[in-house]
C-alpha cells in the first residue's frame, strides 16, 4: 500500500487489522505481515487509501484511520464524509514536560502509567506507540505525538555484551536497551538525552545525569562515559 506514503508526512496513518493486531503498511514488519492479508488488496479498501483520503487531505484531522470498516460502512450505504470520523483515532499527545493529553483532556495518571509500560518504537517511521493485548483476539494500538521522548533511562550500567560502548539503560517502560555512548546531548533546559538501539531517543533521569555531569571537562564539551571521554553536545552545537 504505497498509497499511504503521501499521508504520513501530514500526520495521517493507516491501520489494517491482521492476526489480531493493527498494522501500518509503512512499517517494514507490518508490511511483510500484511502481504498475507486480503484487506490490503481489497479494491474498496485501496480506494479509501489511494483516492478518498488524499482528496480530503487538507481537511483531515491528524491521527489514524481504519479503511477496512470505513469501506464497509460506505458499502452499507453511509456517505463517506459522514462515516469518516467514526473510524478515526487521534494520537495521544505528549508535551515537552511529558504530560499526556488525548482529545484535549489530560490522561489519568493510572492510565498513563499503564500506557508507559506498553510503549514501543517504530524506527522506520521515527514514532513511539502504545500497544497492549486486550484479549487473545485483539491488541489495541495508538501512536504518540511527542514533543519530547516519552522514555526515560532510570538507571544505566556497563555491560560487555551490549555491543560497542557497552552501556545498558533500564527504561521506564520496564525494558532494557543499549545506548550509543557517543550520542549524549543536552537540550536548552539541560536535560540529557542519548540514542538507544530499539527505542529511539531516551532522556537520562536525574540521578544518572548528575553522575555523568560531575565528570564534565573544563570546557564543558566531554564527559566520562562507558570507559572513555565522550562528546557532550549542547543545543548550539548541532
Amino acid at each position: 500500500m504505497r498509497a499511504c506514503e503521501p499521508l504520513w508526512p501530514r500526520g495521517i496513518s493507516i491501520f489494517l487489522s491482521h492476526e489480531a493486531r493493527f498494522r501500518n503498511p509503512l512499517a517494514p514488519a507490518d508490511r511483510e505481515a500484511l502481504s498475507e492479508s486480503e484487506s490490503a488488496t481489497d479494491p474498496a479498501v485501496v480506494a479509501v487509501v489511494a483516492d478518498e483520503l488524499p482528496s480530503r487531505l487538507d481537511r483531515l484531522e491528524r491521527g489514524t484511520y481504519f479503511p477496512v470498516p470505513l469501506a464497509r460502512a460506505v458499502a452499507a450505504g453511509r456517505a463517506f464524509d459522514d462515516a469518516l470520523m467514526s473510524f478515526h483515532y487521534p494520537p495521544i499527545q505528549v508535551d515537552a514536560d511529558r504530560r499526556w493529553v488525548w482529545k484535549g483532556r489530560s490522561v489519568a495518571d493510572r492510565i498513563r502509567r499503564f500506557f508507559i509500560q506498553h510503549i514501543g518504537y517504530e524506527p522506520a517511521l521515527g514514532v513511539w506507540f502504545v500497544e497492549y493485548r486486550v484479549n487473545d483476539g485483539w491488541w489495541d494500538k495508538c501512536y504518540l505525538d511527542c514533543e519530547t521522548t516519552p522514555l526515560v533511562a532510570v538507571q544505566m550500567r556497563e555491560d560487555a555484551d551490549a555491543g560497542e560502548g557497552g552501556v545498558i539503560a533500564d527504561l521506564n517502560n520496564g525494558e532494557s536497551d543499549a545506548l550509543d555512548p557517543d550520542s549524549l546531548r543536552l537540550d536548552k533546559d539541560e536535560r540529557l538525552f542519548a540514542s538507544s538501539v530499539r527505542h529511539g531517543l531516551v532522556e537520562i533521569a536525574d540521578a544518572p545525569r548528575f553522575a555523568l555531569l560531575r565528570t564534565v571537562s573544563d570546557d564543558l564539551r566531554t564527559v566520562e562515559f562507558a570507559g572513555a571521554r565522550r562528546t557532550l553536545r549542547w543545543p548550539d552545537s548541532d
